[in-house]
């Protein structure tokens, strides 16, 4: 059982290998306008590298990335603060205080250009205006 969203070569797989699995599609018509979706096969050393690829490429305002663990959310955060990105991030260890804040300044566009980094308990967050939502687990 997995849910999305995922990219085509999972559902490819799926049909290939699992002839006998059911989907249920909910999300079909769900779709934000303005919300991108990019899937890059690389290794994990490269994922940095990638992410800053596709920000000095795109024209993006906003970007949501969202990590599997909160270590890889603040680490990530960290690295992208280093590379001149403008970075928030939020994750279940922060109080919600402080995780309402960031959202709300993410939201609010506090900075021109910025990205925000959330830990699973977040993947089913609020709607927002972003330009690009990739999931750093699948680049």
């Amino acid at each position: 059982m997995y849910s999305a969203p995922f990219p085509v070569t999972v559902k490819e797989f799926r049909a290939i290998y699992l002839s006998d699995a059911h989907e249920i599609n909910l999300m079909d018509e769900l779709t934000l306008k303005g919300i991108t979706q990019y899937y890059a096969f690389v290794k994990e050393r490269q994922k940095v590298h990638c992410l800053n690829t596709l920000f000095a490429k795109l024209q993006i305002n906003q970007a949501i990335i969202f990590c599997n663990s909160i270590t890889r959310v603040e680490l990530l955060a960290k690295k992208i603060t280093e590379l001149g990105y403008s970075s928030f991030y939020i994750h279940a260890r922060m109080s919600q205080t402080h995780r309402n804040r960031v959202f709300h300044d993410f939201r609010n566009g506090a900075c021109r250009w910025s990205v925000l980094f959330t830990s699973p308990t977040f993947w089913r967050i609020q709607t927002i205006q972003a330009n690009m939502a990739p999931s750093k687990e699948a680049l």
